[in-house]
């Protein structure tokens, strides 16, 4: 599995989004076409479970911010 889509997929785990809006982000913002039965085997695997996750209440702003920070950090 590519390590950089991997590890996207631990970061907006990790924020507490929904598995739609995880497959939506990553195809929109970096290109990778998921399913959601193909995210939630690629989260299984690695041992990410929604029940262990408690959910981060983000504003649209912290998103975004975060967002930008991913996309500088992925780029160099």
């Amino acid at each position: 599995m590519d390590k950089d889509r991997l590890a996207l997929i631990q970061v907006y785990f990790d924020l507490g989004l929904k598995h739609k809006e995880i497959v939506c982000i990553l195809e929109e913002r970096h290109g990778y076409n998921l399913s959601i039965r193909q995210l939630i085997r690629i989260l299984h695997v690695h041992g990410f479970y929604m029940y262990e996750n408690p959910t981060n209440k983000m504003t649209v702003a912290e998103l975004y911010k975060l967002m930008s920070l991913i996309i500088i950090t992925f780029r160099c």
